[in-house]
């Protein structure tokens, strides 16, 4: 965490579980530790952070989810990492099958590094995606859960 504030651009290939009754409970699951604990981080962990980064992307499940506040939106991972700086986050709003997000990813960092503007390298890859799959892969499942928030 200490080496996070380094970072223009952060991805985060995880499992994370969005708790809808108290937001800042919503978690990232890091590998195991020395004691076989998984490493654990907490979206109110996150909201203590002071970043001054450009990306974040939470490649990892219901990470733009969590209790939604009337009026607000949702106390999410996403939002954590919105409070502490990040300036735009790629996130999901449901489970997301790491095969089919791997292959998403690939073609959204392809499009960035063609120098493409993020909302659009997301969206090609969103379409290069239900072009290359098959016709169950190409369901919206797959693929519109990922969303841009920034600027």
């Amino acid at each position: 965490l200490s080496q996070l504030p380094e970072f223009q651009n952060i991805h985060i290939a995880s499992h994370s579980v969005a708790n809808r009754k108290r937001g800042e409970f919503s978690f990232i699951v890091f590998s195991k530790s020395d004691n076989d604990q998984p490493q654990i981080l907490y979206a109110n962990d996150i909201y203590q952070l002071k970043l001054n980064t450009d990306m974040v992307v939470l490649s990892s499940c219901e990470s733009g989810v969590g209790e939604e506040l009337k009026g607000e939106g949702f106390n999410s991972i996403s939002r954590a990492f919105s409070y502490a700086g990040v300036k735009n986050i790629v996130h999901t709003l449901w489970k997301v099958d790491d095969k089919h997000t791997q292959k998403i990813m690939t073609s959204f960092y392809r499009n960035l590094k063609e120098g493409k503007q993020k909302s659009d390298a997301l969206h090609l890859a969103k379409l290069d995606f239900i072009q290359t799959e098959a016709m169950i892969g190409a369901h919206p499942y797959y693929w519109s859960s990922f969303k841009l928030f920034g600027n």
